[in-house]
């Protein structure tokens, strides 16, 4: 999103923080955690990482 709308990191989690605080949105209904695998010199290390959906998309859209 920070690439799409041409903003920091920082400045897309302010506005999807402020979204849920609001109660613009609802996480449980937007946010959808997913678990990558990647490699870190000889051991392999596993993350999970947001994705969120279309509607938080938009609002953070009509934020920026």
């Amino acid at each position: 999103m920070a690439e799409l709308f041409r903003k920091d990191v920082w400045t897309i989690n302010e506005h999807i923080a402020n979204i849920y605080d609001e109660g613009e949105l609802m996480p449980e209904a937007t946010v959808r955690k997913f678990r990558t695998d990647q490699n870190e010199g000889n051991r392999q290390v596993g993350r999970e990482i947001d994705r969120y959906n279309l509607d938080v998309i938009i609002s953070v859209g009509l934020r920026s």
